[in-house]
């Protein structure tokens, strides 16, 4: 192989790729639990999650909120 084989392929400018292609990771507080004081954009981040890390065992009870609308294939774990 040529080093040119090694190399990855240039996007343009602009161009992320497909969805699926791409990964992110979103840190989001739930202060001190209470579901009220949840941003909007806290609530935005845990309804597209594929994944979800709980570092407080405590803190899940969050998930069944009334406002959440989880994705049916959601993984949740716990961190601790």
């Amino acid at each position: 192989m040529t080093d040119e084989a090694l190399q990855p392929t240039p996007q343009p400018a602009g161009d992320l790729g497909t969805a699926s292609a791409q990964a992110r990771v979103q840190f989001v507080g739930t202060g001190p639990g209470d579901p009220n004081l949840l941003t909007l954009g806290a609530v935005d981040a845990i309804n597209r999650a594929q994944v979800i890390v709980i570092s407080c065992p405590g803190h899940r009870i969050l998930l069944g909120s009334d406002f959440l609308e989880l994705h049916s294939d959601v993984r949740i774990v716990s961190a601790g």
